[in-house]
């Protein structure tokens, strides 16, 4: 439902988005989501212009801001990924000179870390999205707020659609979601799930891109089928389907259950992620396994339902008991996945979500 910010009609507002066409889901689950909800008038930055207001997501070129001159302008920095809690690594070290050997960053920075903590030092204020990442960006600004992403109209009302995908088996049908970038994470579980699909009782869904960068700012892509069939070992009982608001909602019909499994869950940049990911897939109607990263764990543990697999042994004792329940009794599966669906409504609905920026704006 739509509703007027009054205080915003007449404010002159740029936002620097994660895509040029504000349709990735950083733009549209974000702040050109909650502008388009509140009838909010938003425009490309332009240098030659004044603005009442900037938006800047963690794509915009932060080297140019940071010596902005804004006068009067207020500046809100979107840092939604958790950088500054990053591990030592190959992309950390070159972050900077891949930003700037690519065009995306007008100004050299070699220590990319160093810059970010510096725009948010000169921002107005900072949006993350978990309590550790807030801890680590008080250092640097006192204004610091945790929005997490507005999902729901990503899900079509009444939706109605039958699967026979599994249908006539007796298989569990699991649902992996993500940029495919992330699907290093299936390394977590791999050697588990290689048994499970090569012994025909499970079907691994990974709703995803079919392509991935290989290097930011660059047309250099990967393969996504390949790089997932290379981390499982095996191509058997992999579905592949294409990321897109009609076949994520199918996921509410052919899948069981999802998945979020995390190599590293006590530290780095996945262990500091926000919980997005997990309400995404209760609000499907999914019991969801997950690593237990701070974030997730707050949220399961918060809807009283412990699905939480914190060892390979874990994993293998719910996987095991959700294909029995899939054989004896669905709809105690179905039973939990409404629940949580439930839940996941009643707390990150876009609703509450955008009245978190209303406050910050």
């Amino acid at each position: 439902q739509k509703k007027y910010n009054l205080s915003l009609l007449m404010t002159k507002i740029a936002y620097v988005g994660m895509s040029s066409k504000l349709n990735a889901p950083g733009d549209r689950r974000r702040f050109s989501g909650y502008a388009k909800s509140r009838l909010i008038k938003i425009e490309k930055f332009n240098e030659k212009k004044k603005y009442d207001l900037i938006v800047l997501s963690q794509m915009a070129d932060l080297s140019f801001f940071l010596n902005y001159n804004k006068k009067n302008s207020k500046i809100i920095f979107d840092f939604v990924d958790a950088y500054l809690n990053e591990e030592l690594s190959f992309k950390k070290i070159f972050r900077g000179i891949v930003k700037y050997l690519t065009f995306q960053n007008r100004f050299l920075y070699l220590n990319y870390s160093s810059l970010l903590k510096r725009v948010c030092s000169i921002s107005d204020y900072v949006i993350c999205t978990t309590n550790s990442q807030k801890r680590e960006i008080l250092k640097y600004s006192k204004n610091v707020e945790i929005i997490l992403d507005a999902q729901d109209d990503d899900f079509i009302k009444d939706y109605k659609f039958e699967h026979t995908l599994g249908k006539k088996n007796k298989k569990l049908n699991i649902l992996w979601e993500g940029q495919p970038g992330n699907i290093n994470s299936l390394k977590a579980i791999s050697d588990l799930f290689k048994f499970y699909l090569n012994m025909n009782l499970i079907n691994l869904h990974l709703l995803t891109d079919f392509k991935y960068n290989l290097l930011s700012g660059t047309n250099l892509k990967g393969n996504t089928k390949k790089l997932a069939y290379s981390i499982l070992g095996t191509k058997k009982n992999i579905y592949f389907h294409k990321w897109n608001k009609n076949n994520l909602n199918k996921m509410s019909k052919t899948c069981d259950i999802g998945i979020l499994p995390i190599v590293n869950f006590k530290k780095g940049i996945y262990a500091n992620k926000p919980a997005n990911k997990i309400h995404l897939m209760w609000k499907l109607g999914l019991p969801v396994l997950s690593s237990p990263s701070a974030a997730n764990k707050f949220s399961i543990l918060s809807s009283k339902i412990n699905l939480i697999c914190k060892n390979k042994y874990e994993w293998k004792n719910k996987i095991d008991f959700f294909i029995k329940k899939k054989n004896e009794n669905k709809i105690l599966i179905k039973k939990i996945g409404k629940k949580l669906r439930n839940y996941a409504f009643a707390n990150y609905s876009n609703n509450i979500i955008f009245n978190k920026w209303d406050k910050v704006l």
